[in-house]
């Protein structure tokens, strides 16, 4: 059983490494991360990576993601539009990256993997993980509370689902795609700082009209 256990978890680390590409440049020229498609459609999404230029603000010691990856911003292209859409206005903001293989069908969990974070291609739009400067300190770190985004597929304007000012924890989707549960951390104490803080858990209902979408606190 143990061989097994070991055997298991080798793969699920080859999995994510392989899904992994380099997300930084050592320049200060403007670079995209790889495409990831969406299913067999026309829509692609990428994301712009982090430069040396904008690196000062992005305190990425304590940070990590599947493979230790972030990007700047993402964008969503049509390749029968020909047209690109690039998803966040904000100037300062951290992506979680998307990883092709990971889909509604691989329900992500944040605590199974120790707060390694990645966002998610549900059956009916994008779940995005979103670091912003929530603080106004000029800094992305963890200070900053990690959001839960969704976005059509066809890149209309994100809506955060999880409640302004919480960091996500973790969440899990349902099997049928149209329900994710949070568990989320409130800042009980208004330091603006996330730790041994107080969790609450939140069920959003999915539909493919964003503007419909139900958030529930459940505890």
């Amino acid at each position: 059983m143990k061989k097994k256990i070991a055997i298991f978890l080798f793969i699920c680390c080859k999995a994510i490494a392989g899904y992994a590409q380099p997300q930084s440049t050592s320049s200060n020229a403007t670079s995209y991360s790889q495409f990831t498609q969406i299913d067999s459609s026309e829509i692609f999404l990428y994301g712009e990576l982090l430069n040396k230029t904008a690196k000062p603000k992005y305190n990425l010691d304590r940070m990590y993601s599947a493979g230790g990856t972030f990007w700047t911003n993402l964008f969503i292209y049509n390749s029968a539009t020909k047209k690109t859409v690039k998803v966040f206005q904000q100037n300062l903001i951290l992506v979680y990256p998307f990883y092709a293989g990971f889909s509604y069908n691989n329900n992500y969990e944040m605590g199974n993997f120790n707060n390694i974070t990645f966002s998610a291609i549900a059956k009916d739009v994008l779940v995005v993980m979103v670091r912003t400067d929530d603080n106004g300190d000029g800094i992305i770190d963890e200070d900053d509370p990690i959001g839960l985004y969704l976005i059509s597929k066809n890149g209309t304007a994100p809506v955060q689902v999880s409640p302004k000012g919480m960091n996500a924890v973790s969440w899990k989707m349902a099997k049928d795609g149209r329900m994710i549960i949070a568990k989320l951390q409130k800042d009980t104490n208004g330091d603006k700082k996330f730790t041994d803080e107080d969790e609450v858990i939140y069920q959003i209902d999915l539909y493919k009209d964003i503007s419909k979408i139900v958030i529930t606190p459940v505890i």
